[in-house]
């Protein structure tokens, strides 16, 4: 509306011209054309008022530099230098030529909505005309060459602006452009945004010379967006404070308990918590402390040796150790009665199957325990994270029947209908998990604070849900595409590091595939079996078989190497993307491409047959894995220990 009245204003100031050349000389003709062309200004400027709020804003490009001409137009024929030309009047001079009119208009409206190449061009037209009417007139000819030369000089300048600013559009850098770094957009306030974004880039098409402002806000709404969906676990949280606003004190209240996570909070008191390594261990660990030590510092840490030597009780022995290990019974006072009546429950809710069992459970743990403390997140993490994460690998697959969610759901099992077909097993192994830990007896977690045990309970099942491999592209894309540069990685956050623990347990719980090529082969042939026997039930229950579970057609070879290559190996590199360690790249990924590679040469120089269990020397090896696992073993422990 500025831009209407600056130029209705500076018609009026033409016409006031027309006016005082009438009152001094009484030329009725310059008065009654000063007033015709006035009456035609303002009806244009009334049309462009219109044509901008009705038309779209691609119509404009063309209404602008006509609608602009005829403005220059009439104060250029409105001059009385102009019509001495046509008429007979007075030889006085204008006491306000048209040159200046036309330079006073392209002064004012200058930057607004009638900039751009086709207004600036129409100016100089007019200008020429005006000073090509005038010049021949002696008495004005200096003043006329005098004002054509100064509206020349504001036409290069115009020019000169329009290129500099078209230049630095290109030296715009997206790393420069400030935000608030601490930016935390609600979805509303993210949508807004890019709706505001998404209108500055068409509006860029109808002012194709006014690109600077637009494309400088575009990029710092881009950013800002990008920050904050790097920023949030949830991007449909609603920040308390904004609903609460204008509450009185008890609504607040009532609405943040009842309404809002406050689990999710870490107080100061569990970060203040350091990690204390313990080197005293009571009798049956000191026996095995040889191997023992290797845990969280050998990546091919031998779970099956281990279970051998300590009676196929590993979950107990390794979890003392690790509990002792940190130190985590003296922090949070946790008698060794209840520690060790825990392990021992822990490991009764696993059955003796094929792969997940208590080997498993362990062997998640030592791979858990590796990834963390051979990374930078270390030091970043508390001695309450550090029991999470032991609890929650340790339980993670706990009550496993040996079928995937896949065959629960389609056989309507008990424990699918308890769990409403939402990651069946992940629910089951949490809460048998914690009906453990919520008993007397058992209750490692009973000395806790209130904040505590809710941060620990939120962490336990966060990573146990994210086992769940249904969920697995969708953690990972959520991962990479909040964390891209180093900028993002703010390890102190909660939020990010609870997405790094759930990231880390999904690698530990598939890290056989980055193992030793004999440890891999030992697991592999586990998970067949397991497989397998599934596949066969499916059969006589008259289901179709799942993928991979057919012994009769599935290509082993074909199938790990594809694991590896579509699934853990991108998981690998996404975590030490950001944890950065050597360790993991040297122990992990490196051999994952070697596991990768040994499974296609094998799938190549036996044409394809790999270890299809149609081969009758390896389904005799599957069977006798049953007879082995029966079979009564001497442990390497004293029977002290073991009774």
């Amino acid at each position: 509306m500025a831009l209407y009245v600056s130029v209705f204003a500076l018609s009026l100031l033409s016409l006031s011209n027309n006016i005082a050349y009438y009152t001094i000389n009484g030329d009725l003709s310059v008065l009654i054309i000063g007033l015709i062309l006035t009456f035609l200004l303002t009806i244009f400027l009334i049309l462009f008022f219109i044509s901008n709020k009705i038309y779209n804003k691609n119509c404009q490009k063309f209404l602008i530099p006509i609608l602009y001409f005829l403005i220059g137009f009439c104060f250029v024929f409105e001059d009385p230098d102009v019509i001495r030309m046509f008429l007979h009047i007075s030889d006085t001079p204008s006491y306000m030529p048209g040159l200046l009119s036309l330079i006073i208009l392209s002064v004012t409206i200058n930057h607004k909505v009638f900039l751009g190449p086709n207004s600036t061009f129409a100016n100089l037209i007019l200008g020429v005309l005006s000073f090509c009417l005038v010049v021949g007139q002696d008495e004005i000819r200096g003043r006329a060459v005098y004002l054509f030369l100064a509206l020349v000089s504001f036409f290069i300048e115009s020019l000169r602006q329009k290129f500099a600013q078209k230049k630095r559009i290109y030296v715009v850098k997206y790393d420069e452009i400030p935000i608030d770094k601490y930016s935390d957009l609600e979805f509303e306030e993210i949508t807004t945004k890019l709706v505001e974004t998404a209108d500055l880039l068409s509006g860029i098409m109808s002012k194709p010379d006014d690109l600077e402002e637009p494309i400088k806000t575009c990029l710092t709404n881009i950013k800002i967006v990008s920050h904050c969906l790097q920023k949030k676990a949830n991007i449909y949280t609603v920040k308390p404070k904004s609903v609460t606003r204008n509450m009185d004190e008890q609504d607040k209240i009532f609405i943040e308990e009842s309404c809002f996570d406050q689990n999710m909070k870490s107080p100061t008191l569990i970060h203040n918590l350091s990690i204390k390594i313990q080197n005293e261990y009571p009798y049956g660990v000191n026996e095995l402390m040889g191997l023992l030590k290797n845990i969280s510092k050998d990546w091919n840490f031998n779970t099956f040796f281990f279970a051998d030597c300590c009676n196929n009780n590993p979950v107990q022995v390794a979890g003392l150790y690790a509990f002792k290990h940190y130190n985590l019974d003296e922090i949070f006072k946790i008698p060794d009665t209840i520690l060790k009546c825990f392990l021992k429950s822990l490991e009764g809710t696993y059955y003796n199957n094929p792969y997940h069992n208590s080997m498993h459970a362990t062997d998640v743990m030592c791979s858990h325990l590796f990834l963390l403390c051979n990374s930078k997140l270390y030091k970043y993490s508390s001695s309450l994270d550090i029991m999470a994460g032991i609890v929650a690998a340790l339980g993670h697959d706990a009550g496993h029947p040996a079928r995937n969610n896949r065959f629960l759901v389609i056989t309507k099992h008990e424990i699918a209908i308890q769990y409403n077909d939402i990651s069946v097993l992940e629910m089951l192994h949490t809460s048998t998990l914690f009906q453990i830990i919520l008993k007397p007896e058992s209750g490692i977690f009973s000395n806790l604070t209130l904040d505590q045990w809710n941060l620990a309970r939120k962490l336990v099942i966060e990573m146990i849900l994210a086992t769940d491999m249904s969920k697995h592209f969708e953690l990972l894309g959520q991962f990479r595409g909040k964390y891209k540069i180093p900028e993002s990685f703010e390890l102190t956050n909660n939020d990010m590091k609870i997405e790094l623990f759930r990231l880390i347990i999904k690698a530990a719980d598939i890290g056989h595939a980055a193992k030793s090529i004999d440890l891999h082969n030992n697991w592999c042939r586990r998970v067949v079996e397991e497989f397998y026997t599934q596949g066969d039930l499916e059969k006589q229950l008259g289901l179709s078989v799942s993928m991979y579970c057919d012994r009769e057609t599935t290509d082993i070879s074909k199938s790990q190497a594809g694991f590896i290559k579509n699934i853990v190996l991108p998981l690998f590199c996404a975590v030490n993307f950001v944890l950065d360690s050597d360790f993991i790249e040297n122990f992990c990924i490196e051999q994952l491409k070697i596991n990768e590679n040994y499974w296609v040469q094998r799938r190549k120089s036996i044409r394809g047959r790999s270890l299809i269990l149609k081969d009758a020397e390896y389904v005799n090896h599957l069977n006798n894995l049953v007879v082995a696992r029966n079979t009564v073993r001497k442990p390497s422990l004293p029977e002290k220990y073991l009774s």
